[in-house]
Formats: structure tokens, sequence, C-alpha cells
């Protein structure tokens, strides 16, 4: 500010020495440089990609902060983007086509992206009742740490991880865990797995490691291999992800979730270390237990 408080009979005025933008006349490019996000934003300093991705027209963006960049700058930071037609998938990916606010998106909605391969964002949304209510928003299980932003071209909003597509479903990534192969085993025996290959909408598995079925004794294994109602308990029709479980301190069911948020194009898998025989609580308890264990 070159002078300050210059008073009038009708008001005073300020002489500063730059002109002030309001962010609804900026491009993301400049949110990120001005929001923590300038790491992500670097990797478009192409000439060519810059000139591209700002003049896209209604979008709405997913950018990393620079504390969630810190993880992967490593590896992409020298990265030639143009010419790295996964990278390119990757950022692209973190563009959805449209403008989006809050008020217009709903719990499981999905978004489609710029991504070549049709990858869609799945948009989740959560809500603690406690002394005050609060509003959980993710994008494929990845916070927003910020509401809409308004940009010239869109909408801004930062995100507490990297984007990644998801490139297998749901059974897929059950298969190839090592540490899984007795779920497997047991959805197979049970009937469950045609069930979940018939699946039209998202849905989260919880899925007991091989350790978790060698803690159960005889009988109590006999019985989840053979009653199809224990193991439903772990499979649930919709989109839940581990922030919308935080209060629990990443429990379900008396276990601890080890593994969380592994997304599929179909659905999410947490991976837990125990398995219950007891029966599944009703909605109402798993939604609004204190201990908020389902």
């Amino acid at each position: 500010m070159v002078v300050r408080d210059v008073l009038t009979t009708n008001g005073v005025i300020h002489i500063i020495d730059e002109v002030l933008v309001p962010e609804s006349a900026k491009n993301f490019l400049d949110i990120a440089k001005s929001k923590n996000a300038d790491i992500f934003a670097n990797l478009f300093r192409d000439k060519e990609l810059t000139k591209y991705f700002s003049q896209l027209k209604n979008i709405t963006v997913y950018l990393p902060t620079n504390e969630a960049m810190k993880v992967v700058d490593a590896l992409y930071k020298n990265a030639d983007v143009k010419n790295n037609e996964a990278l390119m998938e990757i950022l692209k990916y973190h563009f959805a086509k449209g403008v989006h606010s809050w008020s217009r998106m709903y719990n499981n909605m999905e978004l489609d992206t710029l991504n070549n391969d049709g990858k869609k964002l799945r948009i989740n949304e959560y809500v603690r009742f406690s002394f005050n209510t609060k509003w959980t928003h993710t994008v494929q299980c990845v916070r927003t740490l910020t509401g809409p932003i308004r940009t010239c071209n869109g909408i801004v909003y930062l995100i507490e991880k990297m984007l990644t597509p998801p490139e297998n479903d749901v059974m897929t990534i059950l298969r190839k865990d090592s540490r899984l192969t007795t779920f497997v085993n047991a959805l197979n025996k049970t009937g469950l797995i045609n069930q979940i290959q018939n699946k039209t909408e998202a849905f989260t598995i919880f899925a007991p490691t091989n350790d978790a079925f060698n803690k159960l004794n005889a009988r109590q294994r006999e019985q989840v291999e053979s009653n199809p109602s224990i193991l439903s308990a772990y499979i649930y029709d919709t989109s839940v992800c581990c922030s919308s479980l935080e209060g629990s301190g990443f429990r379900f069911r008396g276990g601890h979730i080890i593994s969380c948020d592994n997304m599929a194009t179909d659905g999410v898998v947490h991976i837990v270390d125990r398995i219950s025989v007891r029966k599944r609580h009703s909605w109402w308890h798993r939604f609004f237990s204190f201990d908020n264990i389902f």
C-alpha cells in the first residue's frame, strides 16, 4: 500500500501499487499459485500444456496441495509431461467436465473426466452428528479441503492427495492380494462371489486377511464359510471411504482397518485384521452408534 487513509467527505481512499484481481477472474493455474498448490501447477510448465489447460471452459479441477504433492514430487519433478502419456492421463484425471458445486453434487455421483480411458470420479458425502454437524466431501475417497473456489473457467477444489485412476475392479483387487486368499475362497464357498459380480452400482468390501481367519476356532471358521449372512456384513451396497470412519479410529466390527481406500473401477476395498461372527447390526445402529464400528 503506497498511501493509506486519505479521508474524503464521503469515504476513504487507499492508493495501492498493484491491481487486485478477484479469484473469479483467474484460471486454475493462477489459483494454484496462490493456494499452496503450485507444485501440481508446475507440471503444466510446458507452454503448449499451459495454453491448453488454461483455456479449458466449464471444468471442475481438483488441485492437490503442495503437502499432498511432497509424496510424489520426486517422481514427477523433472518429468516431461507432454511426452509421458501415463502421467498425462493422471493429470487429466483431476479435471472433471462441467462446473460442479457442492449444492449440485450428491453421494455416489460420478463425474466424467478428461481422461482418455473414460475413467470417472466418484463423489461421496458423509455427515457426522455431534455438537456440530460436520460434512465431509470426498472425490475418489480423497477429502476436499476447501469449498468450491470460483474461477474464470469453472470451479477449483483443493484436495489432500493426488488422484490416480483405478485400474482394476473389486474382485481383481481381492484376487491379486496374497493376504486375502482365504476371504476369496470363502466368497466362493458361500456363493457371495456371484452377488458381487452382478452388482451394477458402486459398493464397498471390508476384506478380512488370512490371519483374521486363522484367529477363528474350527467352529467359527465353519460358520463363516457356510453362512453367507456373516460375510455379507462385510459387503456394503454403497461407497464407504475411510474418512467417514475417522471417529471410530478406523475400526470395523471390532477390527482395525489396516489398508484404506483401495479404489476399484466399481467400488472400494478396505482390508481388516479381524472377522466377527456376530450378527450384523440394524442400519440405525450402524450409522448412529457411539463406537461407529458398524
